[in-house]
């Protein structure tokens, strides 16, 4: 008789102890961002340029016009939009103002960073405005004397981002990519 009493009063404490303060309201969960898996930091030269410029090697190519590169990261919604321009000394510092006034519109009244990097051979300015959304790196680099190559990143889905946090990760991946190109930035080659 006491195997019965001592199973009746297990299984009341039992379902006391699971019923007990449990509240079964639906609640839903704080808003999270994606977590971006970042491209390895493995680079490659891109083809038929008269600079050597290091790009992602995970990243997508595309040619649209001889002296434009297209760089696309599908995995965070963005492209590099990349022009490499050739001038002389009679137009060059020209050709430098009109990208650098591209640069400010593409930024608009955001606060702009630069940061200066010159390895030598070229003079790179990369601008970093994150409150930019569509556009938030840019850069302009030059020989000084008869190359010119800029490029904007753009955000495909800009339009959809409602906070800069969410696209932190990419944006700090593509500016390693960025910097990488502009320490690395070279003459063509013969063998390349």
């Amino acid at each position: 008789m006491k195997l019965p009493l001592i199973c009746v009063i297990t299984l009341a404490a039992t379902c006391a102890t699971a019923c007990g303060g449990h509240d079964d309201t639906a609640t839903p969960r704080r808003r999270a961002y994606q977590r971006i898996e970042a491209y390895a930091p493995e680079y490659t030269a891109v083809d038929s340029l008269p600079v050597r410029l290091l790009v992602n090697s995970s990243a997508t190519v595309s040619r649209p016009r001889r002296d434009w590169v297209n760089v696309s990261y599908p995995r965070y919604n963005a492209t590099i939009f990349i022009s490499v321009t050739e001038a002389d000394s009679g137009n060059i510092d020209d050709v430098i103002a009109n990208r650098i006034e591209r640069i400010a519109l593409n930024a608009g009244d955001v606060r702009v960073d630069a940061l200066d990097i010159d390895n030598g051979r070229f003079s790179s300015t990369l601008y970093d405005a994150p409150a930019a959304v569509a556009m938030p790196l840019q850069f302009v680099a030059t020989d000084g004397k008869s190359l010119v190559v800029s490029a904007s990143v753009f955000f495909d889905n800009a339009d959809r981002i409602t906070s800069l946090d969410s696209v932190a990760p990419a944006v700090e991946a593509i500016r390693r990519d960025l910097t990488t190109a502009l320490d690395s930035l070279d003459y063509r080659l013969a063998n390349d």
